[in-house]
């Protein structure tokens, strides 16, 4: 993962702060501060990154969407 691609997903992970719990929170708080600093994340760091990208950046597919739409206006 370059540099780039880190400083994209802390910038992605901003708004769902509200919703992570106080060890994640604490979590990215380091990861912002690493951040700031043009620091690299170590390999833990970056899969820790990774994972919270995932749970609270989740790209969904757009069958998945249109089916969700489907549900909702069924007759």
């Amino acid at each position: 993962m370059t540099h780039v691609e880190q400083h994209k997903m802390i910038l992605a992970l901003r708004d769902s702060v509200p919703r992570m719990s106080r060890e994640e929170q604490s979590r990215f708080t380091m990861f912002e501060k690493r951040d700031r600093d043009d620091e690299e994340l170590d390999d833990l760091s970056r899969e820790r990154l990774q994972a919270m990208h995932e749970k609270y950046c989740a790209v969904k597919s757009k069958q998945a969407m249109e089916d969700k739409w489907k549900t909702l206006f069924k007759k």
